[in-house]
């Protein structure tokens, strides 16, 4: 697709979400000043990027997640204010099994009766994403965020940040994240305020969850790194349940190339196990947390697979982790 017609996309999709507020003139709620801001900003600097490498940046917050994810995206204002390290320390793994085999394990640790036994318009989530301005990366601290989103059928419902912090730990530990009392944004969504491809729970089967994924931008052929983008995208507005995790994973893994990590220890201090894909343009790499407790997908890392425009390879570039209720309150 080319940047125009990704324009077109752009642009089509916002319509699509609002039709009944397609101008910023006739007084629309804050959450969407913001999206238009952020658009414009995006296609900007995609805009500049044509006289040189065609790649679409994976990084920050994907475009898919600022059009569909409106509350949580834009709420999230995923900046980061000015100067600790400029981005996370990754994440280490150890003993990779099989990649068949720990999906296998993962799904058979789902279909026990003690998980989420249905969808729910609910997220508890922490995300942090770099920040890039004209090539370069913001030199402040990572401040991630800890978000709160609760909406209804009838499309109110409310969303909270608080500002989060990363404990220090010595050499290359990763920092388990704390939250703080400091709220970053806090938004009310009145009556049909709350925008989404559909307010209907998608249905626990693998049409049901392909139909999800799809709403939200996932291509008719997707490569594991289109359904796991598209994933992080669904899972921004919903809490799906075991059963939908499980056809995650097994879209996932026969969508293409899946490697295994191994073992670690999330910013959460949950221990975990990595699945790595490449996005479809080559330009990053998705590492897919699951809950070595429950199978459940619990997060998902971003690192960038190459070295353009500003961005070095081998960096995170941007996370999130979900189920965090219990580690965040």
């Amino acid at each position: 697709m080319s940047p125009d017609q990704e324009d077109a996309r752009i642009t089509r999709r916002l319509r699509e979400i609002d039709p009944a507020r397609t101008s910023l003139d006739d007084g629309p709620p804050e959450f969407l000043r913001a999206l238009a801001t952020r658009l414009e900003r995006e296609r900007t600097v995609a805009r500049q990027r044509r006289t040189r490498r065609r790649w679409r940046i994976g990084w920050a917050v994907s475009l898919a997640s600022v059009i569909v994810a409106v509350a949580v995206a834009l709420s999230l204002n995923l900046t980061v204010p000015p100067a600790e390290a400029s981005t996370p320390t990754p994440l280490t793994f150890s003993a990779p099994a099989p990649a068949q085999e720990v999906i296998g394990d993962a799904i058979a640790r789902l279909s026990r009766d003690d998980g989420v036994s249905a969808p729910e318009r609910s997220v508890r989530m922490v995300a942090w994403g770099i920040v890039v301005e004209d090539g370069v990366i913001d030199d402040g601290p990572v401040i991630p965020q800890v978000v709160s989103l609760d909406w209804k059928a009838d499309l109110s419902g409310h969303s909270r940040i608080l500002k989060a912090r990363t404990e220090s730990n010595p050499g290359n530990e990763v920092g388990r994240v704390l939250p703080t009392d400091t709220v970053l944004s806090e938004q009310m969504f009145a009556v049909g305020e709350f925008s989404v491809p559909s307010a209907e729970a998608p249905a626990q089967t693998e049409a049901g969850v392909r139909e999800l994924l799809t709403s939200v931008g996932m291509p008719p052929d997707p490569t594991p790194g289109d359904v796991v983008q598209a994933a992080v995208t669904a899972m921004e507005l919903w809490t799906l349940s075991d059963t939908q995790h499980t056809e995650l994973l097994k879209m996932i893994e026969t969508s293409g190339k899946v490697e295994s990590l191994g073992r670690s220890m999330d910013r959460l201090g949950r221990e975990v196990l990595g699945l790595r894909v490449h996005t479809a343009d080559g330009a990053a790499t998705e590492t897919v947390l699951i809950s070595a407790a429950n199978g459940r997908i619990v997060g998902q890392e971003r690192m960038s697979a190459i070295s353009a425009d500003g961005i070095p390879a081998g960096i995170v570039i941007d996370y999130r982790m979900w189920d965090a209720e219990k580690e965040q309150g």
